[in-house]
């Protein structure tokens, strides 16, 4: 059955859904909230969200737009008026990471709950949809995975993470898809922006250390420009850098 869950997906490619993700880690009580719609052709590999992203105990919100054409990726901040460019999705700390997380629809490749050793666990009805569960921990953390995909068209209607980050704290996300169409033709590109700010991408060494980074906490705000450790260290690249730890005996 998951092997089947991306030839289902690409079936319905391309798709149209609407979703809600919420984010939370439990050591800082930092939890986030992003709620919107995503158009994504499996195909082509482009996606375009639009989403609103708050922090659960603000109410201040940032509506956002993240693009892929299949070649880049553009992150837009219609909150700040501004557009940024670059070879990873991460371009605007959690906000960006969020929007990201609703356009893979997954959070992870079937294949890596197949070989972690998936099984099946009760089967639950979620909106009317009776769906599989599908409960899995996979090594990278390690992570655990809890799935429920409709029985109808094998789609995910729901899923569940939670990793462990080490010294009491813990990572949990969870995706619930509020309507899917597929095989829907809309407009992937954004409009023409006029009188948007163009902003430098950050200088990540390599995006899949940023996409590590941000999953275990190095945002910690809303805020573009905020200071972080990883952008700190690469400020300056290719020097050497030396970092001291210092408690209280």
């Amino acid at each position: 059955m998951l092997a089947d869950v991306r030839a289902d997906l690409r079936a319905a490619s391309p798709l149209a859904i609407t979703a809600t993700l919420s984010r939370a880690r439990s050591l800082n009580w930092a939890g986030y909230l992003a709620e919107g719609s995503v158009v994504l052709d499996l195909d082509s590999g482009a996606f375009r969200v639009d989403a609103s992203v708050r922090e659960v105990r603000a109410e201040a919100e940032r509506d956002v737009t993240l693009f892929f054409d299949g070649d880049a990726y553009t992150y837009l901040d219609h909150t700040d008026r501004a557009v940024t460019t670059g070879d990873s999705p991460l371009l605007g700390g959690v906000a960006s990471r969020m929007a990201w997380d609703l356009a893979r629809v997954l959070p992870a490749e079937p294949e890596r709950l197949i070989d972690a050793g998936a099984k099946l666990g009760d089967p639950l009805s979620l909106a009317g949809e009776r769906c599989r569960t599908i409960l899995a921990k996979t090594p990278d953390g390690p992570t655990a995975h809890v799935w429920y995909l409709a029985e109808r068209d094998g789609l995910p209607r729901v899923w569940e993470t939670s990793r462990e980050l080490g010294a009491g704290d813990s990572l949990r996300k969870r995706m619930t898809v509020r309507t899917i169409e597929t095989g829907a033709e809309p407009t992937l590109a954004p409009a023409e922006l006029e009188g948007y700010e163009r902003r430098a991408a950050p200088e990540w060494d390599d995006p899949e250390a940023h996409e590590r980074s941000a999953d275990a906490g190095a945002f910690t705000t809303l805020d573009e420009g905020a200071p972080t450790l990883r952008a700190a260290f690469n400020a300056a690249k290719d020097r050497p850098r030396a970092i001291g730890l210092f408690a209280p005996s």
